[in-house]
């Protein structure tokens, strides 16, 4: 999470959210990423923002085109999304192929690519693709927050970084 935020620059103001085991979503399927990363965003020139970028987690053995589709479907509420698929050593080469044939369809839709073979250790995670930013509507940035199961903290703070 730290590692994270540090390669992206996001100052203090982020959080990170595990939306991953929260049960099915009434809003429908692929509307719930696995992660979400929020950070406030002030600038010299413009309007700070709240900038959200997903995750969609998968294992190696679920490695073809319908993740790719699935982390694209949050960008309805998303700046950045990325896939990111978990490959154990003896799996790696295997899945390095695989990844290889969804590159160009990711770039294709600006979703990023990650793949990492130990899950909390930012430093073995290689970015395959990087994601191409995107502008949601903001009403669609709200409904998100609400349809989603965040803690009351989680969004107290968000809503923070606005009256400050």
């Amino acid at each position: 999470e730290r590692e994270w935020a540090s390669y992206k620059s996001y100052g203090e103001n982020f959080i990170i959210l595990n939306t991953a085991r929260q049960g099915s979503n009434p809003t429908g399927v692929w509307s719930r990423p696995d992660i979400v990363a929020c950070v406030y965003k002030e600038y010299e020139f413009s309007q700070p923002c709240l900038e959200i970028t997903t995750f969609e987690v998968k294992s190696y053995d679920t490695i073809d085109v319908k993740a790719v589709y699935e982390a694209l479907s949050h960008k309805r509420c998303a700046h950045y999304s990325y896939v990111m698929f978990h490959t154990p050593h003896k799996y790696l080469e295997e899945a390095q192929k695989q990844v290889k044939k969804l590159i160009e369809t990711a770039k294709e839709h600006g979703i990023g690519i990650i793949t990492f073979t130990t899950p909390f250790s930012f430093d073995d995670w290689t970015i395959d693709v990087n994601p191409i930013r995107n502008a949601p509507d903001p009403e669609a940035l709200d409904q998100f927050f609400n349809t989603q199961s965040i803690a009351v903290k989680a969004l107290d703070k968000i809503r923070s970084w606005f009256s400050a």
